[in-house]
């Protein structure tokens, strides 16, 4: 990983498709259930619960550069704050403009190890041990919350479709969870697996000349990644202890963010119930094979909370919870990264 390219074109593309698909959601959506001026709705939202909303926003934000920084200590290194928020955010605008939200590390571990001198084990490490902290505070409040609802979910009037969908999301996101952990755990195992696929006929066919070079670098990546991994392992108990609470405090925002949400909108569901359901959604969708979820996100939001949200207001609740969780990260992620690649800091090819 010496050069992270950047294709613009194929940027553009995928952020067309994601507003594209967005915005098809939302006509289904406004066409099943709307009824009423999105305006007029707008402006019934009170404005103190908007701001407590991008509140929420912006401390998730802060709260993921301050985790990311606390394992870059735990390995002996510095990095400014500053520096590692902007990463974070650029990070989180490739992820919302790639297939299953899965952009954003590979850039977040280039740019930790091309300028900010950690080696690509470490910030491998860094990004994967972080990743792996997020899934399982997730999980654990998908696991906590909803104790009511692994026994009463069925009794908030889930239709057969929604419940059958969302346990195939939470069945494709334990199975990546459980995939992710075995490769931060048993680097050295997984290496072999890697070695054996790259040695079948098929890849000597046709990447004779490249099998090596990606062997050579896999196996010093590996080595490097096991060494932070002991190195972050073997930190004070009590900074393992803060960065789980940091990965906890970032899902607890991004749940309440709905909560917030309704309750501006004068909807008053009891709040673990909202809760549940939001953290039911983030396991569900976690990886939709469209550019940051699109088009999945909002109609599988829209129909976990039609139980709760009344039909003409469920409109405008997915139209402001998108605005504030995935457009406002990708107008200031796109903004960065546009500076980035304006300063050369990220190389675009054409």
């Amino acid at each position: 990983m010496d050069e992270f390219k950047v294709n613009i074109k194929k940027i553009v593309l995928n952020l067309i498709v994601a507003l594209f698909l967005s915005f098809f959601a939302f006509f289904l959506i406004a066409w099943l259930f709307h009824r009423g001026s999105f305006i007029l709705l707008f402006r019934a939202v009170r404005p103190l619960y908007l701001l407590i909303a991008l509140g929420l926003v912006i401390v998730e934000w802060l709260l993921e550069a301050l985790r990311i920084q606390k394992i870059i200590h735990a390995l002996g290194s510095d990095i400014g704050y500053g520096e590692i928020l902007k990463i974070s955010l650029i990070g989180s605008f490739f992820a919302k403009i790639t297939p299953f939200d899965t952009g954003g590390e590979p850039f977040e571990i280039y740019f930790l190890h091309k300028n900010r001198g950690l080696t690509l084990g470490e910030s491998t490490a860094v990004i994967m041990i972080k990743t792996l902290l997020g899934h399982f505070a997730r999980l654990f409040l998908g696991m906590l919350l909803p104790f009511l609802v692994i026994f009463f979910w069925k009794q908030w009037l889930f239709t057969k479709t929604a419940r059958i969908l969302v346990n195939i999301g939470i069945f494709i996101y334990l199975g990546f969870i459980s995939l992710l952990l075995f490769v931060t755990i048993k680097p050295q195992s997984a290496k072999r697996i890697i070695f054996y696929l790259l040695h079948r006929q098929i890849f000597l066919r046709f990447h004779l000349s490249k099998v090596k070079e990606w062997l050579d670098k896999l196996n010093r990546t590996i080595d490097d990644f096991e060494e932070a991994k002991l190195k972050i392992l073997q930190t004070k108990a009590s900074d393992l202890a803060v960065i789980g609470i940091y990965s906890l405090l970032c899902w607890t925002l991004i749940i309440l963010l709905p909560v917030v949400l309704l309750y501006g909108m004068g909807v008053y569901s009891p709040i673990l119930q909202t809760a549940s359901i939001a953290i039911i959604f983030y396991l569900a969708t976690a990886y939709a094979p469209t550019p940051g979820s699109s088009g999945a996100a909002e109609l599988g939001f829209a129909t976990l909370f039609a139980v709760l949200v009344p039909k003409p207001l469920l409109g405008i609740f997915v139209l402001i919870w998108r605005l504030f969780s995935y457009y406002t990260g990708l107008l200031i992620g796109g903004a960065l990264t546009l500076r980035e690649i304006i300063s050369k800091k990220l190389k675009s090819v054409k």
